[in-house]
């Protein structure tokens, strides 16, 4: 039974690292899409299954996929200070049983202590503590899309 529910756990695990990226990823593609000389990020989670800020369907994401280990709670959200969401978590509390061997642009989950720690960000948030307003189009892009990039999974 013990092994059954790490191996069970094991798959949350890597539901989650997959959901966040893809969560992180529409983000992203969000940002990049219109905002003239100011990056626009989602103020919902809904805004990436149809952008409200054009009259074409736009979808940046098929569906808002539930958090694997709280198994239905809402993400938690990481926001600008505008309000605008950057990024996702998991709001479990738990210890990782994964603590090494992350992929690049999550190398910092190494360090995690919990799944909470685990935060999927389209834009590095010491950037926002340094920089509180929106940075401009091309400079936003870039730094926003580097994990992506990287091109490879979780």
């Amino acid at each position: 039974a013990t092994i059954w529910s790490q191996v069970q756990r094991r798959e949350r695990e890597r539901q989650l690292l997959w959901a966040g990226d893809q969560i992180r990823r529409s983000i992203v593609a969000y940002s990049q899409v219109g905002g003239g000389n100011d990056t626009i990020f989602p103020l919902a989670l809904q805004d990436l299954l149809l952008d409200p800020r054009s009259p074409a369907r736009r979808r940046f994401l098929r569906q808002v996929y539930p958090d694997p280990m709280t198994q239905g709670q809402a993400w938690g959200l990481i926001r600008d200070p505008r309000g605008q969401i950057i990024g996702v978590y998991s709001r479990s509390t738990a210890a990782p049983l994964k603590t090494g061997r992350f992929a690049l642009p999550y190398a910092s989950f190494e360090q995690a202590r919990s799944y909470a720690d685990w935060r999927f960000t389209a834009v590095p948030e010491a950037e926002l503590v340094d920089r509180p307003r929106a940075r401009s189009g091309a400079a936003a892009a870039s730094a926003a899309s580097s994990p992506a990039a990287a091109n490879q999974g979780p």
